[in-house]
């Protein structure tokens, strides 16, 4: 399977401000919830949800390839969220960005429970420690769907769409300690196997929140770090 790939990647996000947080009253899981959908239309809400230390959100919208699917599944406890940094965005609204949790000892074993689902058809793609080493190098561990391009420089669909559609589902349907970024485009209306031309499948170094407005990105901010303190133990 010669296109899906391990990659270390950085994102320059631009310039944030730091905001260092208190611990406040919990807010409850649906609160929580309910700050992300107000200012993410795109987000479903049925398919989405906060329980215990695992959000998961779901996205779905049209695009000129296809239909694009993304989404998200953290383990709260891996991030820092006392002190987060919020972009103002031109449009008026801000995004929220929580950095993995500095111990690496706990985020290299969040990546491996995230390779171990690996179909076995790239088994040995990373190689013995090839996923901490992504991460001691700064990047982020992503699998990729290489595009295979017609002759216009269209993605097509992928003959390996199967076999990564697989994995991506393994990885939805894994336990709550598995966090990841999953993002998909198909051929069609529908997410058939068949028809996917590309994909990807992450460990997020930052955990990214779109809100309306810089206050609403602070009101998040806040209510996501006294949840976490309230549920989530380290």
């Amino acid at each position: 399977m010669r296109a899906l790939i391990a990659v270390a990647s950085v994102a320059v996000l631009g310039v944030a401000a730091w905001f260092v947080l208190l611990r406040d009253r919990a807010p409850s899981a649906e609160t929580v919830l309910a700050l992300i959908l107000a200012d993410n239309p795109e987000v479903i809400a049925e398919a989405s949800g906060l329980e215990g230390c695992l959000l998961r959100l779901h996205g779905t919208r049209p695009t000129d390839l296809g239909l694009a699917l993304a989404d998200l599944r953290v383990d709260l406890s891996l991030y820092q969220l006392e002190a987060v940094r919020i972009l103002p965005q031109e449009a008026g609204h801000a995004i929220y960005l929580a950095d993995l949790d500095t111990d690496r000892a706990r985020v290299a074993a969040a990546a491996e429970r995230l390779v171990e689902l690996l179909p076995a058809e790239v088994d040995g793609t990373l190689g013995a420690g090839g996923a901490e080493a992504v991460l001691a190098s700064g990047g982020e561990l992503s699998f990729r769907l290489g595009a295979e391009l017609d002759a216009e420089g269209r993605p097509e669909v992928h003959p390996d769409g199967p076999v990564f559609h697989a994995f991506a589902e393994a990885v939805l349907e894994a336990g709550p300690a598995v966090t990841a970024r999953i993002t998909r485009v198909y051929e069609g209306p529908e997410p058939s196997a068949a028809a996917l031309r590309l994909g990807e499948v992450a460990l997020p170094n930052v955990l990214q929140v779109r809100l309306g407005s810089t206050e609403a990105a602070e009101a998040f901010g806040q209510a996501l770090f006294s949840y976490q303190q309230a549920h989530c133990p380290v």
